[in-house]
């Protein structure tokens, strides 16, 4: 997942900020990465191809601008332009390195950064074939302080595809030796077989599987809303990452694409990696 990193940008400062943000993942020297310009010519280009060339033109010093300014601070990188529509264009350029990862701003000037959780980011999501790294930035302003991963939150529901997430939480923690937290949240008022018992259960087999991938890890048992319950656990914890898959059977992992998702984006102040688990 770290060997190659692809980061969409849109030539705003806010999108560009995850560069600053994430620049800890980026100077690791067996990473590559590829930044991802999309091309969407003006409606003007129909009737005047040179239009469309010149949009191309400037994508492209554009994107060779930005890789310069990396590759002088000891990143791998090369800049890419493709042709829109932007979600379909990011999830192809990912497609291409099957063990890689895309990281990205959730706000910007056009494209995938103008809705936090607009169709371009959703269905970035939805299709991305390897795991998505996201950032939330303030409209003009950047995306806070340097990526540091010292403590992972996970949560988790019990069912396999939940824990498709754990092979890249425990290549994060191994980067970067950081510690994981597993959280399981109940609802207020479980269902018939949802206990404190089955939780324990739950949240044992979870730390079991990381353990296979020689990663130690602390549990969590909570009862509440699930993302107001996470929320405070990364406070708590202080936990610098969230790291969730997007199928699940409940909670987090069942509602990642919709308001759970958006929520821990928009209050927890941390970067979430969502993992799209097989169907």
């Amino acid at each position: 997942m770290l060997k190659h990193i692809l980061i969409p940008l849109d030539a705003s400062p806010s999108a560009e900020s995850v560069l600053d943000r994430f620049m800890p993942l980026l100077v690791r020297p067996d990473t590559d990465v590829v930044l991802l310009h999309v091309s969407e010519p003006p409606l003007a280009a129909s009737m005047d191809p040179r239009r469309g060339d010149d949009a191309r033109a400037e994508s492209q010093d554009y994107v060779r601008a930005v890789a310069r300014r990396l590759s002088e601070k000891g990143v791998r990188c090369k800049g890419v332009v493709k042709p829109g529509p932007a979600a379909e264009a990011i999830v192809a350029a990912a497609a291409e390195k099957s063990n890689g990862m895309i990281a990205m701003a959730t706000h910007g000037r056009t494209g995938l950064a103008r809705l936090a959780f607009g169709s371009v980011a959703e269905s970035v999501l939805r299709h991305s074939p390897v795991p998505v790294l996201l950032v939330r930035t303030a409209e003009g302003k950047g995306a806070g302080t340097a990526f540091s991963v010292k403590r992972i939150l996970v949560p988790v529901d019990g069912s396999p595809l939940a824990l498709a997430i754990a092979p890249r939480v425990a290549e994060l923690a191994k980067a970067f030796r950081a510690e994981v937290t597993l959280i399981h949240v109940l609802p207020p008022k479980p269902a018939q077989g949802e206990t404190v018992a089955h939780a324990e259960r739950v949240v044992a087999a979870a730390k079991e599987r990381l353990e296979e991938e020689d990663v130690a890890c602390e549990t969590l048992i909570r009862t509440g809303d699930a993302a107001e319950e996470i929320v405070d656990a990364v406070g708590q914890r202080k936990a610098d990452l969230i790291a969730c898959s997007t199928h699940g059977r409940t909670g987090i992992a069942r509602a990642v694409l919709g308001s759970v998702a958006e929520k821990l984006l928009r209050t927890a102040g941390v970067p979430v990696l969502v993992c799209r688990g097989a169907r």
